[in-house]
């Protein structure tokens, strides 16, 4: 088994993860959970601002396109006919 997570995915789910701050989120509420905190409050809301940022940065900047034909309507082609 690996020591880090394989893929962008589970990187980002570990670092997202409330439960290294001694809290769960449970029914979309976030609650004090029974664990003691391994990573510091200040730090790890720090590194939750980092990625909402890049999220965010990463969004406009996909909506903004370089492809000519992006948002075009494009009209079925004709029958071929023989």
């Amino acid at each position: 088994m690996a020591a880090f997570p394989s893929n962008a995915g589970s990187l980002f789910y570990l670092l997202r993860n409330r439960f290294y701050v001694g809290e769960v989120k449970y029914k979309g509420e976030i609650l004090p959970g029974e664990q003691p905190a391994i990573v510091d409050k200040e730090l790890f809301d720090a590194v939750q601002q980092k990625l909402t940022d890049q999220w965010s940065h990463r969004n406009h900047a996909k909506s903004k396109s370089d492809h000519l034909l992006t948002g075009a309507a494009i009209r079925p082609m004709p029958a071929h006919r023989p």
